[in-house]
């Protein structure tokens, strides 16, 4: 009796690649969606305000103009969302537009807190009728009520607060050496410089030949101070050798007549 041997052919090379293939092909679309399915249910943890719900907010910074609570208060209403998307600009929006404020930084630290950091403006001058300049050189408009009293009055055109902040510097400096104060300058439309004296006096250089005149005008100061200083009203530099001085005590006539005082 004879017998039949059977024998299996192990699968061929192209019959292994394509099981290979189609486990990687299914195996790779499985992971994707098991993926999807677990960063979906994970993003919707981590957005849910219920599960990290931001439950303080610390305002911090040295506040002498800025009230902590109305700044808390402002904060508030974007703080309702989950830790992680807490809209930190916008809170940033919101601080910036107080008057006082000059720079916000706002950080989350983990797990449920908002640090907001304020920093103040710092008033150096007075600007026109209703502006404040900032030591950094910036213009805001504060309510008055809440301005500093004694700061230097400056005034000059729009865009000009750079150039008028570094000639009173300048000329401080010139009076200050001859035992002078400056309460304020001001230049005009037609870059015409005008000062005022802490005592008061107004002292009025002009347009050209100004650091000549203020010059003249310092070498002159003891003189006129102790002829009585606090009398000087007007002092006018736009001479060529001289100056005109108005006394309060003078009217318009002999001012005209006796006024202008000539400098060697």
């Amino acid at each position: 009796m004879s017998m039949a041997t059977i024998t299996r052919s192990p699968a061929g090379p192209d019959l292994r690649a394509g099981h290979v293939a189609r486990l990687r092909r299914y195996g790779g679309a499985l992971l994707v969606l098991a993926l999807a399915l677990g960063l979906g249910f994970g993003t919707r943890v981590i957005i849910d305000p219920r599960t990290f719900p931001v439950t303080a907010v610390q305002v911090e910074g040295e506040l002498r103009h800025v009230d902590r609570a109305a700044a808390e208060q402002l904060v508030a209403p974007h703080a309702t969302g989950s830790f992680f998307t807490v809209d930190v600009d916008a809170i940033r929006v919101a601080l910036v537009a107080l008057p006082w404020v000059r720079q916000v930084e706002v950080r989350r630290v983990w797990p449920r807190t908002l640090r907001v950091v304020i920093a103040e403006q710092e008033p150096w001058a007075r600007w026109g009728e209703r502006g404040v300049l900032s030591t950094s050189g910036e213009v805001f408009v504060p309510p008055l009520s809440s301005v500093p009293p004694g700061l230097p009055r400056l005034v000059g055109p729009a865009g000009t607060q750079a150039l008028v902040g570094r000639q009173f510097r300048r000329m401080s400096r010139q009076l200050g050496a001859v035992g002078g104060g400056l309460r304020g300058l001001s230049m005009d439309a037609r870059h015409a410089w005008t000062l005022e004296l802490a005592e008061g006096t107004q002292v009025v250089l002009g347009r050209s030949e100004v650091p000549v005149r203020l010059r003249r005008f310092v070498a002159a100061y003891a003189a006129l101070r102790d002829a009585d200083a606090g009398r000087m009203q007007r002092v006018d530099l736009r001479y060529t050798n001289g100056m005109a001085v108005r006394w309060t005590e003078q009217d318009s006539a002999a001012d005209s007549a006796d006024g202008a005082r000539s400098v060697g």
